[in-house]
């Protein structure tokens, strides 16, 4: 797993880098400048490097003069009112002195916004230095002005580290923000780069090394007492290997049993695509708990599967015989096609009080938050995994809130129920109950069909069954089946992606394993 960091971590790591190990923060901002000349150079007739007055700015002044003396049409546009850092004024003060076009847009009173857009429009290249990643206020004036100005345009943008406006914490849109054709971003990834709704403006994302501070020794030898270390990470295929290896003498024991709640009448698709998945990730043996009138189709379908059927959890003897399977198998997935009424209810609070190792989707997830009391019932070892529909009703938010703030919403639920959240959204996140944070980042959005969260719930129950970290269950679950997604998407287009082609490139996935 790769970390990912928040702005503020970043500006620790860099603080740490220039005070504790003596690197001057001039020499971070050349190689800065240098790597994104190095995106750059030649590439264009024309570029307006835009800049604040803090460090983010003087990376763009730094920029200006190589691009200029590299016989590059470079001009540098001035938009803030303060003096700047240090930094800021040294950069400038050297631009000015070999010849680099400076226009102080605020200081300059026959400046107006049409010669803005004139000039906007006469460079082909337009290049984001204006706030940087320790943005935590709304955008307003003339940036706010400015930004739209630029986003208006027709020119290509590159951002230095983030595109203004995006909080680098969350991926938050901070009033407006640049939206970028290129961003070049420095160290770590921030969270803001590739969390929803930032990434949508991020564009193209490279990251470059420029001299930093290991990450990991920073934050393992250094402290701040004004920041709080949190653990953000990206699945990447490396954490493949992960996945229990198959032993050669083993039998369906070895592999776990899983039970499947899913399906209530006429919903047996739901079923099967769980179940399926479960199969495909690797476990021994998986029991599906669903309505009678679906166990036949089922039967046809998944022959490798065992039935257990239920008409009506009131009576005495149909309520054993879940209880028997509850304890009887290892770990639980629940939800799938159950509908709302009475009987699912029931099996939920079983499965809750159960206390085993287990994932709720769908219309649990919709009985837990029709009532209080079964959101006290959560624990550790649940899992939960709600588009943004159903978190709106768990936590009584608007979609569109959840929407803006889909990081925040997640940790919140997390730490407010000690459970691990996976919000469902083009960038899941998911939040753990060990307090781990992850941002995944295989998928696409030939995946938004229906089953595709049956498939998700099938595989994170088959790895809990074949004996998978339980800390990393959800986010190697959810890299999974974003990467058999985009398996199916090279084979048959995002159009034409249905539930059935993410289960049929599970294997693919598997295999990309086994030759790691």
């Amino acid at each position: 797993m790769e970390r990912v960091i928040t702005g503020k971590e970043a500006k620790f790591i860099d603080e740490v880098t220039i005070n504790e190990i003596g690197i001057p923060s001039l020499v971070l901002m050349e190689k800065a400048a240098l790597c994104v000349f190095n995106e750059l150079k030649n590439n264009y007739y024309n570029y307006l490097i835009v800049c604040g007055s803090g460090n983010n700015g003087a990376d763009g002044v730094a920029l200006a003069r190589m691009l200029y003396q590299n016989g590059e049409n470079v001009t540098v546009l001035l938009i803030s009112k303060s003096e700047g850092t240090t930094e800021f004024k040294l950069q400038l003060d050297i631009a000015r002195k070999i010849g680099v076009e400076i226009i102080d847009f605020v200081n300059e009173d026959n400046l107006d916004e049409e010669y803005l857009e004139e000039l906007f429009s006469a460079n082909d290249c337009i290049v984001d230095a204006i706030l940087g990643i320790g943005l935590d206020r709304q955008v307003s004036g003339l940036y706010f002005d400015i930004i739209g100005m630029i986003n208006e345009c027709d020119s290509d943008v590159y951002a230095i580290d983030i595109p203004s406006g995006i909080c680098a914490d969350n991926g938050e849109i901070l009033g407006t923000c640049i939206n970028a054709t290129v961003t070049v971003t420095f160290g770590e990834y921030k969270i803001g780069q590739i969390a929803y709704p930032g990434k949508k403006y991020v564009g193209e994302l490279i990251k470059k090394d420029i001299g930093f501070l290991d990450t990991e020794e920073v934050f393992a030898n250094y402290e701040s007492e004004d920041l709080e270390i949190r653990d953000n990470y990206i699945i990447t295929s490396k954490d493949l290997e992960l996945i229990p290896d198959r032993i050669e003498r083993s039998n369906k024991g070895t592999y776990g049993k899983l039970l499947v709640i899913a399906g209530s009448k006429d919903m047996s698709g739901a079923a099967f695509f769980t179940g399926m998945a479960a199969y495909r990730m690797g476990a021994g043996l998986v029991n599906i708990v669903t309505s009678y009138e679906n166990i036949d189709v089922l039967k046809d379908k998944l022959p490798e599967a065992v039935f257990t059927g239920y008409n009506d959890l009131r009576d005495e003897c149909e309520y054993s015989k879940i209880e028997e399977a509850l304890d009887k198998y290892d770990c639980i997935v629940i939800g799938p096609g159950i509908s709302t009424d009475d009987n699912s209810a029931i099996l939920v609070e079983m499965a809750l009080e159960s206390g085993k190792n287990i994932v709720i989707d769908a219309d649990a997830i919709n009985v837990i938050a029709s009532d209080e009391r079964y959101i006290e019932k959560l624990h550790e070892n649940c899992i939960l995994t709600p588009h943004m529909g159903e978190m709106s009703r768990l936590i009584k938010r608007d979609i569109s809130e959840i929407s803006d703030s889909p990081f925040e919403m997640a940790t919140f639920f997390r730490d407010t129920y000690n459970t691990t959240i996976v919000l469902k959204d083009a960038n899941t996140i998911i939040a753990t109950s060990r307090g781990d944070n992850y941002i995944n980042v295989s998928g696409n959005e030939g995946m938004s069909t229906a089953g595709s969260g049956d498939v998700l719930s099938g595989i994170i129950g088959g790895l809990m069954c074949i004996g998978a970290n339980r800390d990393i269950v959800a986010p190697l679950g959810v890299y999974i089946h974003g990467l058999a997604g985009d398996y199916a998407k090279e084979k048959l287009g995002s159009a034409s992606l249905m539930a059935r082609d993410i289960l049929e490139n599970i294997s693919e996935v598997l295999m990309m394993k086994d030759n790691l």
